[in-house]
């Protein structure tokens, strides 16, 4: 026996161990690469391709509108013969225009409306009571 190899004996060490915590650590390194990748990684790619899929949903509702509102105009301007002439021309435009309007704030009224598993604010004293019982 080697010096050295005496030496780890006398530690309690042998020259396995040596191996056996390289081998650990390699192993340490592999897994904490995996993690990361499946932590940080792939979270971040679909991430972005939810807002990709979202921006491209934007984009063509708002080409659709943009269609629908210059649809609307011209069957305003083409289909009500001399209604909307002279000093009313303008008028197509301020109801294209207005319908939009309507059409934005039902948009905004249906986003800002609860889903239907969420507590109103109205029931907030209610829910608060400590043995689960509403009382009135």
């Amino acid at each position: 026996m080697t010096t050295s190899q005496q030496e780890k004996v006398k530690e309690g060490t042998s020259p396995f161990a040596a191996i056996a915590t390289a081998k650990l650590g390699e192993e340490m390194a592999v897994l904490l690469k995996e993690y990361l990748l499946q932590q940080t990684v792939k979270p971040a790619k679909q991430l972005l391709r939810w807002v990709l899929f979202g921006l491209l949903g934007a984009l063509l509702l708002l080409a659709g509108v943009a269609m629908l509102m210059l649809a609307g105009l011209r069957a305003l301007q083409a289909q009500t013969g001399s209604t909307f002439t002279g000093s009313l021309s303008w008028l197509p435009y301020f109801i294209s225009i207005g319908g939009i309007g309507i059409l934005l704030g039902l948009s905004v009224m249906a986003m800002r409306k609860l889903p239907s598993g969420a507590p109103d604010h109205e029931d907030k004293d209610a829910s608060d009571t400590t043995n689960g019982d509403k009382t009135d």
